[in-house]
């Protein structure tokens, strides 16, 4: 054995000398003898010699052929520490193989900078998945661009969401298409923000859609216009809701019209924010399909500009709901062209309220086509100001209107004197005894049609619609399967697809069934969603936190549960909640103000339970409120209003026991104050809220068993008395709704009585308003030239007399005079006709222009007049005729 001493100069030792040392003698060895080791003595170093070198001596080992002789057995045995040991300049000349055989472990102990010296193409390619998960996000953070690049598609896959979310900037441009293409959904969901537009403009011709839907919200949202604009057209059907609700408004204006823009499918159009609508270019949304438009929420409608308004299609305006006719501001109304407005459709125009009505131009009333002004409800046509004195209408337009739209639109609606009355009460029979009873239109027409569950006898199970025909009065009957025992009848459009369903609770069954409108006002089989054991209500409302506006689904089963089944799982998930007792009733509504819709139950044991949404449509336990033992019987056994105007939910609920009405009024933080109890003289039933007598107050409609009683609200969160109507036995559920489009609340109940059906009581308010007369075609002015004779006849009973028509509202007949339009009588050369309407004269010369009123009285004593100008201007003409100015008369 050769002896080594600290100045032993090892230049001469053959490499099996240098084999030969000892693992003390190597340990020994200075750093400049192993400075002066050459590739042949460097590589006859065996890993038990290796293993005692020091960290000096490691890095002492020259950067050239030394470190590349090293043996990759030699190598792999180092420690951590040493393999920390090695300079950049040596990592970068270690052979890919050397660089192969490095454990995870050691490779881990390098720095940024030792990293960096890899070389891209020979050593990083060489990295193995293990060696690659083993660097820190810190050493990932330092590669350069050209190491990133490198990779290949394998490595990218090794990476960890954590490593991934280290990349720079600079390092994600670098990555190729085939590195894009590689990366794992969770990969791509963990790159930076920052470094989503890095990925370059035709990045997403890389991946495929599962990896496009793995992008966070974040990450879409930061995606340039032209990363967007560059997407592959099926590609923007792929984005989820999310994601569509994330775009900004730059990047909704770099959709392609022809390209991308038809591709999206009616959910993702329903979940663009509203922000985002209201960047849509005027081509774009004139590009928008009709069953896209349709698809946007109220609040996406509510949010178009007026420039994006007024380019609307006719196609697009007919497509329109009747939600969102009713959404539309007064500026987008202003907006519409008139032929935008003829497109209107009749369920659309019924849907127009008293502030869109205010602010429509005369040009657009003008436009309206028969079918419109047949639809218009009397509270819009009240809300029309005045243009003169037809209020914009055509002669054409008026003569079509019915009494109760000519009475809304001359004389408006009144503000309501607490005088309550309720007259032509219907009964339909329907053979079974109606449990549940609701109004919805189902039939898209504007009118409300009737819909009720029947209980014991042949139709057990089904559903009863009858069509409303506008006027207060319904169809014949179409029988639906349902389920076993039907109960609680709710409306709601459950699809969105712009039409009605049907929600019902079948007892026997434990489910909830939706009857899904087949867009004709007919209904399809029913889709039953288990719930539990004999549910007795159910409640349609969007529960499940996404704040998509489709609706979820609560029921209250007898078994002492609360069941909520979520629309977005195919009303599968949701959960089943324990509670104290088994309600007999279920509402939502937003009580503490978060965005989230809480549940009202009312139970057995005489207490009402508020269950608040946490905001991921999960439910806090119930916060009782006790009502002094309410116990009470049908499906419609509380409701939810703001009964003293402070824009807080306040409950109603009945008791059958006692004859009594809670009233709990609430506070701004969701908890409510005790409740008040109010009498009723028989036992109640269902309970709705309206405005019965139109004076902008909340008051409650209840069906007793001795017909229906309405307790009238003051306004403060008190109500008057209960007063009776209809007396006959009602069953366990009321229902209301303007039925026959006079601008008042009607109400409909079931009719346990002879005979068995449906009790239709239309509300009597304001009838005296009809004694009244209303010009419905202005008199035109007239011309009658001096010296000459005019002579006008016509004939009796109203036909043609000139062009002015008076209308008597309850078809009284009319009577006829004229005047001076200061009330004095006709100068000596006139003369009028009352019986008939005609005017006989000779115009003298000099004679002065003449302002005549016409006025028409009903047997009622009600008066209406129209004022005229007849001229007279010097002429020498004889023979003149002049035409009587009052025509078209409706007389009674």
């Amino acid at each position: 054995m050769s002896v080594v001493t600290q100045t032993t100069d090892l230049a001469s030792f053959t490499p099996a000398e240098i084999t030969g040392l000892t693992s003390a003698q190597v340990a020994t060895l200075t750093t400049t003898q192993v400075a002066s080791l050459d590739a042949e003595q460097v590589a006859a170093l065996t890993p038990s010699q290796t293993a005692r070198l020091s960290i000096h001596q490691i890095q002492a080992i020259s950067a050239g052929s030394p470190v590349i002789a090293l043996p990759t057995a030699v190598l792999a045995s180092l420690d951590t520490a040493q393999v920390a040991a090695f300079t950049p300049a040596q990592i970068a000349v270690l052979r890919p193989a050397q660089v192969a055989v490095l454990g995870s472990a050691q490779l881990a102990s390098w720095s940024p900078e030792q990293i960096a010296a890899l070389d891209a193409q020979a050593q990083m390619t060489v990295l193995t998945s293990s060696q690659l998960r083993a660097l820190s996000t810190e050493v990932v953070a330092a590669l350069a661009p050209a190491q990133i690049g490198a990779l290949s598609a394998q490595q990218i896959q090794a990476l960890s969401s954590a490593q991934v979310a280290a990349l720079s900037s600079a390092q994600v441009a670098a990555l190729t298409p085939t590195q894009v293409a590689a990366l794992a959904p969770a990969q791509l969901s963990a790159l930076p923000t920052d470094d989503i537009p890095a990925l370059g403009n035709y990045w997403a011709w890389s991946i495929s859609t599962v990896q496009l839907q793995a992008l966070t919200t974040a990450q879409v949202a930061a995606l340039t216009s032209t990363q967007i604009a560059e997407l592959p057209a099926g590609y923007i059907g792929a984005l989820t809701t999310p994601q569509i609700n994330a775009l900004q408004p730059v990047q909704i204006e770099a959709l392609s019209v022809r390209r991308q823009l038809p591709r999206l499918g009616a959910t993702q159009v329903a979940a663009l924010s509203t922000g985002t609508v209201a960047a849509l270019t005027t081509t774009q949304v004139a590009a928008l399909s009709t069953a896209q438009f349709v698809a946007l929420q109220t609040a996406q409608v509510a949010a178009l500009t007026a420039d994006q308004v007024a380019i609307l299609s006719t196609a697009q305006v007919m497509a329109l709901q009747t939600a969102q006719v009713a959404a539309l501001t007064t500026e987008q109304i202003q907006a519409l062209s008139t032929t935008e407005v003829t497109a209107l459709s009749t369920a659309g125009m019924a849907a127009l309220t008293a502030g869109q009505a205010a602010a429509l131009s005369i040009d657009q009333v003008v436009a309206f086509t028969t079918p419109q002004v047949l639809a218009l409800k009397a509270k819009a046509l009240a809300a029309i100001p005045p243009a003169g004195r037809s209020h914009g209408f055509t002669a054409h337009q008026l003569s079509i209107m019915t009494v109760n739209q000519l009475q809304a639109l001359f004389f408006g609606l009144g503000m309501g004197n607490g005088e309550i009355a309720f007259t032509d009460i219907v009964n339909y029979r329907i053979e079974t005894t109606p449990v549940a009873v609701t109004v919805v239109d189902l039939t898209g027409d504007g009118i409300l049609d009737l819909a009720s569950t029947d209980w014991n006898g042949d139709n057990d199970g089904f559903i009863s619609v009858l069509p409303g025909n506008g006027d207060g009065t319904f169809g014949n009957r179409a029988l639906y399967p349902a389920g076993s025992d039907p109960g609680t009848l709710v409306g709601a459009d459950m699809d969105g697809d712009g039409h009605t369903d049907l929600v019902v609770t079948n007892q026997r069954d434990g489910t909830v069934s939706i009857l899904h409108n087949q867009g004709d006002g007919t209904l399809a089989a029913p889709a039953p969603i288990p719930v539990g054991y004999l549910p007795n209500a159910a409640t349609a409302a969007d529960l499940d936190g996404d704040g998509d506006g489709h609706p979820d689904i609560a029921a209250v089963n007898t078994n002492e549960t609360l069941a909520v089944r979520f629309a977005g799982s195919n009303f599968t998930g949701g959960g089943t909640y324990s509670s104290d007792t088994a309600a007999r009733g279920v509402a939502a509504q937003d009580l503490n103000h978060d965005g989230h819709a809480d549940l009202i139950t009312i139970g057995n044991s005489g207490t009402i339970g508020i269950w608040f949404n946490k905001g991921d449509g999960s439910f806090a336990n119930p916060i009782p409120y006790p009502t002094d033992g309410i116990t009470s019987r049908g499906p419609s056994t509380l409701v939810v209003g703001d009964f003293n105007k402070d824009n807080q939910p306040d409950i109603a609920a009945t008791r059958h026991d006692s004859n009594t009405v809670w009233v709990l009024l609430g506070k701004d933080n969701g908890s409510f104050r005790p409740a008040v109890e109010y009498g009723t003289t028989a036992a109640p039933n269902g309970i709705v809220t309206g405005d019965v007598d139109n004076d902008d107050t909340l008051d409650l409609l209840v069906g007793t068993e001795a017909g229906l009683q309405v307790l009238r609200g003051t306004g403060d969160g008190t109500f008057q008395a209960a007063r009776g109507f209809a007396r006959n036995q009602w069953s366990q559920d009321v229902a209301a709704g303007d039925l026959n489009n006079d601008g008042w609340l009607d109400a409909v109940g079931g009719n346990t009585g002879y005979p068995i059906g449906l009790t239709v009581l239309l509300n009597a308010h304001g009838m005296a308003a009809q004694h009244r007369i209303v010009v419905t075609n202005p008199i035109p002015d007239q011309s009658a030239p001096e010296g000459t004779t005019y002579d006008s006849t016509a004939n009796r009973g109203g036909t043609v007399i000139g062009n002015a028509t008076f209308t008597d509202l309850d078809g009284q007949t009319m009577t006829y005079m004229a005047t001076a339009a200061d009330g004095s009588p006709l100068p000596n050369w006139i003369s009028f006709a009352p019986e008939n309407g005609s005017f006989l004269a000779t115009v003298p010369a000099n004679a002065p222009d003449l302002s005549i009123r016409v006025t028409a009285q009903d047997s009622a004593g009600a008066t209406a007049s129209d004022t005229f100008m007849l001229s007279t201007p010097a002429t020498t003409q004889t023979g003149f005729a002049f035409a009587a100015p009052i025509g078209h008369a409706t007389m009674g």
